[in-house]
């Protein structure tokens, strides 16, 4: 009752135990599983994380945020991302209409900086993952690098003004404007660590080259 109550848990042994036993009775339960993906997080277990996020992904797709944490996961430093793109390669080719398998993909090809094909995969979520502030912020940065600063920014400020906008959103925008509107991308950084420090889906490494 405790884990399903509660996300913010401390990582203790009975907590995570405390987690396998409710996924153990209740493994379709989205609260239980995000709450125990967090604690994993937490606890530094990057493969019970993943596969928490991807399970969460699958039974909830329209939870906000979901796929950003997955990917974060997955993205962590030190990660082989020539090996993760492989992998997520071959699932598409043998599930290419499942959803986590086709945004995940779509984030590694970016992070190859293979950014015409990274849009082309994502693109087909346009409109069915729209909650998820995280596409669009890939969808961005794929403009951007392809040297169309317009539909980058154009992109950026519609998810701007959502009710819980993805800090990411404002850290990219000020990527784009340091320097051509410096003003408001510093405005932008400010409000990224704002909403990013403490946050479940925080990145301490980018917090801190911004806090620079």
């Amino acid at each position: 009752a405790e884990l399903h109550a509660r996300g913010d848990l401390p990582a203790t042994p009975a907590a995570q135990r405390a987690a396998r036993d409710a996924l153990a009775r209740l493994p379709d339960d989205a609260t239980v599983l995000e709450a125990a993906a967090s604690l994993a997080r937490r606890h530094g277990d990057r493969q019970a994380t993943i596969a928490r996020y991807e399970a969460l992904a699958h039974l909830d797709p329209k939870r906000p945020g979901t796929l950003g944490h997955l990917t974060n996961a997955l993205m962590h430093e030190g990660a082989d991302r020539v090996a993760l793109l492989a992998r997520y390669e071959l699932q598409f080719i043998d599930h290419p209409d499942d959803i986590v398998t086709r945004f995940v993909l779509g984030v590694l090809l970016h992070y190859d900086d293979q950014y015409a094909r990274s849009n082309t995969v994502l693109r087909p979520l346009v409109g069915r993952r729209d909650g998820e502030d995280r596409l669009h912020v890939y969808m961005a940065m794929n403009d951007f690098n392809l040297d169309d600063r317009d539909s980058a920014l154009a992109r950026l400020e519609r998810v701007a003004v959502g009710p819980r906008p993805d800090p990411d959103v404002f850290y990219c925008r000020a990527e784009i404007e340091r320097d051509t509107h410096r003003t408001r991308a510093i405005a932008d950084l400010r409000r990224y660590l704002a909403s990013s420090s403490g946050n479940d889906a925080s990145h301490a490494i980018k917090e801190r080259r911004v806090r620079k």
